[in-house]
């Protein structure tokens, strides 16, 4: 059996305790830059509503942006913009606004997204939710996930 002295014992309880009361994200060494970098695919407004919920109740920031239509970006950037300044975030890049059919691809492979949030038509959440998937990116993807017997399919493989 190992001998502990009175010094050790009561350096080591120390020490111990310290740690106790340190905040976890101390302990866990998170830090301030470790938001999840949003990405939202549909920013009409239900992905306005739901995307403004995560900022302001969680550590999740928008980092990029993706629609079929252009004005659905515009409309909803100054917005998401004014949400991330709110919460220490930054206003969102311009190379990170990304407008078309094949935008949720763009969006995707951005190697800065973490999570994406799809907010589209629900004729569309298949694929867009089998992009993400097949990319390694978490998902929130709105209900229905799919509309069909064919896209529910298609989500499960």
């Amino acid at each position: 059996m190992k001998n502990i002295n009175r010094r050790k014992f009561i350096a080591g309880t120390a020490a111990l305790s310290a740690f106790s009361i340190l905040k976890p994200a101390t302990v866990f060494g998170t830090s301030a830059n470790s938001a999840i970098r949003m990405g939202i695919i549909g920013c009409g407004n239900r992905g306005t509503a739901v995307i403004s919920d995560m900022v302001n109740h969680t550590s999740a920031r928008i980092f990029a942006m993706a629609d079929l239509f252009g004005y659905q970006l515009e409309n909803a950037r100054p917005r998401f913009n004014d949400l991330n300044l709110k919460n220490d975030g930054a206003k969102i890049d311009s190379s990170k606004i990304f407008r078309g059919s094949r935008a949720y691809l763009e969006l995707i492979n951005d190697p800065g997204v973490d999570a994406v949030l799809v907010s589209s038509p629900a004729y569309t959440h298949p694929d867009f939710l089998e992009a993400a998937v097949d990319s390694g990116k978490h998902v929130y993807c709105e209900k229905p996930v799919a509309p069909d017997v064919a896209g529910c399919k298609q989500v499960i493989r």
